[in-house]
């Protein structure tokens, strides 16, 4: 053990003769090491000092700084690190993967506001990792986003409103649409995503006060218009904007939606056989619609249908095990062959006279 001891006290006075009259390149080479020792041993103390004794030799090396700060980071210690790399005299140009360094560590301390333009910066610069820009978005997302907005190109605000609506942020993601040029070939795309989120959850009001719909009649106008005057009870005008969403837009995807509306409004006013019609030409246009094929057995319970509505309860329940009305239908008829069977059971031992 003494002479190992030894060993470590020579190579540790080598490795100081070396930096003190090595070249600069030797003088960085052995102060990395030594640092780098202390770091991998947990002795921040020693690895602070050998740090600060080279950089006060060469306060400007990048290459020093970044490689000490990647040692640090690697041992969780982000803050160490984070601080190494940004105090930095004035006018030093950082490199590209200590660039790339800063955005994670930054990234890391959630110091999104800086992290935002470098990694913009370097994504100019063609520089950017993939799962760092991913990752700084995810962040976003999961924060306030207001104060970044102004500084994220649209491509990236087109990348949060999908992360925002997941969220269940639809302020938010109205916000990022703001600042997404008019232009832009992605934003009727993600109109149509905020505005389908709004109908899910019942904050079409916020869309429409946002500028959301057209002023012309298209497609996302009538169904949005047609969403809000079934909230408010408007069923005559509903089916009149549902008679003019397919006389116009027949083949239009959204005219599945249409069409369950109807069926559902048919079922409801007593038109079983029409309801019965709309619903399987929902059907036809999605065939697996746990939606379209509740709205059929909806209509074939209503006629009296009752085997073909049971069969459909059933189609539901293949496409959606546990869904909750599929079930309960089926439930109940279960329960009611059994009691079928058990009173002809009674019936037939003479338990139970048929009269």
């Amino acid at each position: 053990m003494r002479g190992l001891r030894n060993l470590q006290i020579v190579a540790a006075v080598l490795v100081g003769c070396l930096f003190a009259c090595g070249s600069p390149e030797v003088r960085k080479e052995a102060a990395v090491e030594k640092a780098a020792e202390a770091i991998r041993i947990g002795d921040l103390v020693s690895a602070e000092a050998e740090i600060k004794a080279y950089l006060q030799f060469a306060p400007r090396d990048i290459d020093a700084r970044t490689r000490l700060a990647k040692l640090l980071s690697d041992q969780g210690l982000n803050h160490e690190a984070l601080r190494l790399i940004t105090t930095l005299p004035a006018g030093t140009e950082l490199d590209e993967s200590s660039r790339l360094l800063l955005g994670r560590l930054l990234l890391s301390d959630n110091q999104l506001r800086r992290c935002g333009p470098l990694l913009v910066a370097l994504e100019r610069d063609a520089a950017l990792e993939p799962g760092l820009k991913a990752g700084f978005l995810e962040a976003v997302a999961n924060y306030d986003p207001v104060m970044f907005i102004p500084s994220l190109p649209a491509s990236w605000l087109k990348a949060l409103i999908p992360l925002y609506l997941q969220n269940g942020c639809l302020s938010r993601s109205i916000v990022c649409l703001a600042d997404v040029p008019i232009d832009d070939p992605g934003r009727e795309a993600l109109i149509d995503a905020i505005l389908a989120h709004a109908m899910e959850h019942g904050e079409l009001q916020e869309a429409k006060r946002a500028g959301l719909i057209d002023t012309a009649d298209t497609p996302r106008k009538l169904i949005v218009n047609h969403r809000l005057l079934l909230l408010n009870n408007q069923w005559e005008l509903a089916a009149e904007v549902e008679r003019q969403f397919i006389r116009t837009f027949s083949a239009h995807p959204l005219r599945y939606e249409i069409l369950l509306a109807m069926a559902q409004r048919a079922i409801h006013s007593g038109h079983h056989e029409e309801g019965l019609d709309i619903a399987n030409q929902a059907v036809e246009l999605h065939p697996n619609s746990s939606k379209a094929l509740l709205q059929k057995a909806r209509a074939l319970e209503s006629l009296n249908r009752r085997d073909e509505a049971l069969h459909t309860f059933q189609m539901i329940l293949d496409l959606e095990p546990g869904h909750p009305i599929a079930s309960r239908e089926v439930h109940r008829e279960q329960l009611g062959e059994k009691e079928r069977a058990f009173d002809l059971h009674l019936t037939a031992t003479g338990i139970r006279n048929p009269s």
